[in-house]
């Protein structure tokens, strides 16, 4: 079986962040595991000095033919409107690329990338012919709606990914947590959803730190005290950062005059500025927290050994690798009793409220004012940390993506044998007062003896017999979940608002096109009064020049 991995977020910002680590960690250990599956690497031009730092990583691993780079027209980033039809062109230049390298298999280590940056990724733009895998991290956005307000293009953009999401053939989720989202929120069958897991990279241990190594970190990062240590790996809300500074604020004056709380992770210089500025307003100095900014993984593992404490207080993860990261290195770690975060530390007393900032403190004032405590958190952060692997988490995907190949190739079998190539039909049926119903009504018997058809409709109710009794009837909503199940889409479109959400379906489910009416100015101009409120001045524009829209407001 040929494997293809799109490895596109160790190329971007998430590169310095836990999806970028995952991405790369199980992408070496599919690679150790392989047996006898040829492993490919997908990877995107328009990063291109990150190419030779990753074939590096690979190296012992895979040839160096395995690795493809393919190239896009830039920018897309469709954080900006004006990128969109590039990023377009790019979904179709990546998944053209895919189906010339022909795997049998491809798995995408992280959707969700390309807002604000020139990845791009989907799903059944080009081809619905290759299985596609992705790997679930977590749907924040979609369960705490305050983030599809981060940005005016957001929202438009997430939720189309999330319909990429749901064309995929296999979920590989990161936690029982992220599992249990899918299937709660996206209605997801369960057997399509596989918790693999995380683990964390063999580098991450408990070592020896010199005098000098240790007085090289303090200088470099202006720690003057033994410290209690937080690595959000962001600064966005759910890392709950204020209330962790806030916590440390309520405990004792000589766990405040003894310890530290160091911050590390890549940080924007206005971030920084706000929690300076919460520090201050919580009664805090500079000396209390220390905010490092981004720190290399060598002096990040020394930071994990050295450090009194490990805090976790995220509100929400999809995993959360950073606690991990330091229970290898021996740190005592605490963290939220949400989400994902307790399958990570696996212990209830080492848990907090992550929305109680009293809760928050007491745990870390019961850590650090209890010597037998903190040593035995100490101990079973090493043993519980190696219950995770990557070569586990390869194994179980590996696995997965075998199941699914079986399955897709029975599959295959029964229909060449057994099946025609099932259609999505989209046009207005019997009772709607349309020309078009009464030719689909009378067109689809005849149309049903070379293919499986299922009748796409906008409408309450179909009245025709013999469609009633033959044709599935579906929803649109049914379609946009399930538009990668047909061989072959079929629009009816005509000059009325029967078929008003049909243009909008054509954007993303591209089809064949039946036109019943050369002039569509009846469907435009509704839609221009009721939804876009712009579309009929475009068109005219388009199809006659300013001089139309002059005419047009001087009637």
């Amino acid at each position: 079986m040929k494997i293809l991995i799109d490895l596109q977020p160790c190329q971007g910002e998430s590169s310095f962040h836990g999806i970028g680590r995952y991405s790369m960690s199980l992408a070496k250990a599919i690679a150790r595991n392989r047996k006898d599956h040829e492993i490919y690497l997908l990877l995107n031009g328009a990063f291109i000095d990150s190419i030779e730092r990753i074939k590096s990583e690979f190296k012992d691993l895979l040839p160096a033919k395995n690795i493809i780079t393919f190239f896009i027209p830039t920018p897309v980033a469709q954080i900006n409107l004006e990128n969109i039809w590039r990023s377009k062109v790019a979904e179709l230049i990546r998944e053209y690329a895919i189906l010339n390298i022909k795997p049998d298999i491809v798995h995408i280590s992280s959707l969700f990338e390309g807002f604000d940056e020139d990845i791009v990724t989907s799903i059944g733009q080009f081809s619905n012919d290759i299985p596609t895998s992705v790997t679930l991290h977590d749907l924040i956005p979609l369960i705490n709606k305050r983030y599809q307000d981060s940005h005016s293009n957001f929202k438009k953009w997430y939720f189309k990914k999330i319909e990429y999401l749901k064309k995929a053939n296999l979920l590989l989720a990161v936690s029982e947590s992220s599992k249990k989202e899918a299937i709660e929120y996206l209605s997801i069958d369960e057997s399509k959803v596989i918790n693999t897991s995380e683990a964390v990279d063999e580098k991450f241990r408990k070592i020896s730190i010199s005098d000098d190594l240790k007085g090289k970190i303090f200088h470099k990062y202006d720690i003057e005290k033994p410290f209690m240590m937080y690595a959000p790996s962001g600064f966005d809300p759910r890392k709950n950062i204020d209330r962790l500074i806030d916590a440390f604020s309520k405990l004792p004056k000589g766990i405040k005059e003894h310890y530290q709380l160091v911050i590390t992770s890549k940080i924007t210089d206005g971030n920084k500025k706000d929690l300076e500025d919460k520090i201050v307003k919580a009664g805090l100095t500079k000396n209390n927290i220390v905010i490092t900014g981004y720190v290399p993984d060598d002096e990040l593992i020394a930071m994990y050994n050295l450090c009194g404490l490990f805090i976790f207080p995220s509100l929400h993860e999809g995993f959360g690798l950073p606690a991990l990261e330091a229970m290898a290195c021996g740190a005592p770690v605490i963290g939220s009793n949400a989400t994902s975060i307790p399958e990570v530390i696996g212990r209830e007393d080492a848990l907090f409220d992550p929305y109680s900032v009293e809760s928050i403190a007491s745990k870390i004032k019961e850590v650090l004012t209890n010597d037998n405590f903190r040593n035995e958190l100490r101990e079973y952060a090493i043993k519980r940390s190696k219950e995770f692997s990557w070569d586990k988490s390869a194994k179980r995907a590996i696995e997965a993506f075998e199941n699914l190949y079986k399955s897709i190739c029975v599959k295959s079998t029964n229909q060449k044998e057994n099946k025609k190539p099932k259609l999505a039909y989209i046009s207005p049926l019997p009772p709607e007062k349309s020309g078009i119903s009464t030719y689909s009504a009378e067109l689809l018997p005849y149309l049903a003896k070379h293919y499986d058809i299922e009748v796409i409709v906008d409408q309450e109710r179909v009245t025709d017999e013999w469609i009633s009794k033959n044709l599935p009837i579906r929803d649109v909503e049914y379609f946009k979940t399930n538009a990668n199940r047909y061989d072959r889409i079929l629009y009816h479109i005509g000059n009325s608002t029967f078929h008003k959400h049909m243009l909008s379906l054509l954007e993303y489910y591209p089809g064949a096109v039946a036109l019943h009416d050369f002039y569509l100015s009846g469907l435009i101009n509704w839609i221009h009064h009721t939804q876009d409120g712009n579309s009929l001045f475009k068109e005219l524009y388009k199809s006659h020049g300013y001089s139309a829209l002059k005419f047009l407001k001087e009637r």
